[in-house]
């Protein structure tokens, strides 16, 4: 029982008297609470970086390397023949994205496919990065491999951008291009709300990689990398898991960032007036929503020998209509063999 001051009545208080021994108890559990989540976490980090340099140690062990400046970046040849496919892939693509494509010869041709830095067996690139440093790096990997021939460029989304501009600056090597859903011509065409469900997507990925946490969404089925999903399904490779280890990644994931951060960057810069037209033949493949005359009017601006090809639907294309992108390819390798 206890006195109100100033009254008469008097309460019964439910209040616990806490002695400060007990308080002192309370105290030190919390903390010590603290510290575990945060050891824990830390803990985590160490073990997912030594997890992720042992992967990319067996993934640079299991593919040619080939050195630009202080680093190296993983490469696969496929084939023979006098002319050279090179392969340059979407953002959150590994050289995976070709397998269905390389895993059979096609006649006469040389097949050239890589990771870009930050991907697969590639190292991650600590240097400031643009489209024309990802051009030096794919001009220095063929220089390096020491391929000649006349090259047949394949590249898919982002891809198109490297590609592009490569063949402004070494147009006398190419002999032909394939462009998949070509990012750099097709953006006009993206609403303002798939612009923002990109940029959306963008901060996702730099979350995750800075809280460090791909491995422990996927275990939930919460990480939606559709790239992941796919390679699961239908890739073949004997380093398999370990793509699908490094796909987890903090540089995975912020590579993917900033690759977007890159493009972002470029589309918002690029004239394409400045491509001039090229006399080479060239076929775009394109989703049937992006068919329009204004559009197809600009694609021959540029490629006096063009062809479009419409799909329903060109969502992991390399997979999903291989044998005809393969066709493609010989097709147009048949074109230059009889040009020359």
């Amino acid at each position: 029982m206890k006195f109100i001051e100033h009254s008469n009545s008097v309460y019964k208080s439910n209040k616990k008297f806490i002695s400060p021994k007990q308080k002192k108890i309370r105290r030190i559990i919390l903390e010590l609470s603290i510290f575990v989540v945060i050891l824990s976490i830390l803990l985590g980090i160490l073990s997912e970086v030594i997890q992720s340099n042992n992967t990319l140690s067996s993934l640079k062990k299991s593919h040619r390397l080939s050195g630009y400046g202080e680093y190296k970046i993983a490469y696969a040849v496929s084939g023979i023949g006098d002319n050279l496919v090179l392969f340059e892939s979407d953002i959150g693509e590994t050289l995976l994205e070709w397998n269905p494509i390389v895993r059979d010869a096609i006649s006469g041709v040389k097949m050239l496919y890589y990771d870009r830095f930050g991907y697969g067996g590639s190292e991650k690139y600590k240097d400031k990065t643009s489209v024309d440093t990802q051009v030096d790096v794919l001009n220095n990997l063929i220089i390096n491999t020491g391929y000649d021939g006349k090259q047949i460029l394949v590249s898919e989304g982002y891809g198109s951008l490297i590609h592009m501009e490569y063949l402004d600056k070494y147009k006398d090597k190419v002999g032909g291009v394939i462009f998949i859903n070509p990012t750099i011509f097709n953006h006009s065409g993206i609403n303002n709300s798939e612009k923002i469900k990109n940029e959306v997507l963008g901060m996702y990925f730099k979350l995750i990689a800075t809280l460090n946490i791909p491995k422990l969404l996927d275990k939930f089925s919460c990480l939606d990398n559709r790239f992941i999903d796919l390679y699961r399904e239908s890739a073949v490779s004997r380093n398999l898991d370990n793509y699908l280890s490094r796909m987890m990644s903090r540089d995975y994931y912020n590579t993917v960032y900033n690759e977007v951060k890159i493009r972002d960057k470029y589309l918002s810069n690029i004239d394409l007036s400045k491509f001039g037209t090229y006399d080479l033949p060239v076929i775009v493949i394109e989703s049937e929503s992006n068919r329009n005359s204004e559009y197809e009017r600009m694609l021959k601006s540029h490629f006096s020998n063009l062809e479009i090809i419409y799909f329903e639907t060109i969502d992991d294309f390399t997979y999903n209509h291989s044998d005809y992108l393969k066709n493609l390819i010989k097709n147009m390798n048949s074109r230059l063999v009889e040009y020359n």
